[in-house]
């Protein structure tokens, strides 16, 4: 009888500003290798607009620009990065690329 081999995942830390490094994307991607049953290899990759990737960050949307700013860049380093909305317009969700709309609370009409 054969016993199941534990694939066991071990997981340094991304310490590139403005990369994350995500092992599951890297399984997907086969980075270790055609049929590898290990992720050995993790490519960092820059950090999408609408988001910041401090060092370590795991994942692709870990870290969000805040409701109120966004992103026109990739590779974003921390959250003062972030855009914040410009006045008029308004920015109403995470992770936003552009602002949202006018805000017609901040127009005057004569």
């Amino acid at each position: 009888m054969e016993m199941n081999k534990a694939i066991e995942f071990i997981y340094v830390s991304c310490n590139i500003l403005g990369y994350y490094c995500d092992r599951w994307e890297a399984t997907d991607e086969e980075q270790s290798g055609a049929n590898s049953t290990s992720h050995g290899v993790v490519t960092p990759k820059i950090c999408p607009i609408g988001f910041y990737c401090p060092n370590g960050t795991a994942t692709a949307s870990q870290y969000p620009c805040n409701d109120g700013t966004y992103s026109t860049s990739p590779g974003l380093e921390s959250f003062e990065q972030c855009l914040p909305c410009t006045e008029g317009y308004y920015c109403s969700a995470e992770n936003k690329t552009a602002p949202t709309g006018t805000n017609l609370t901040s127009l005057c009409f004569m």
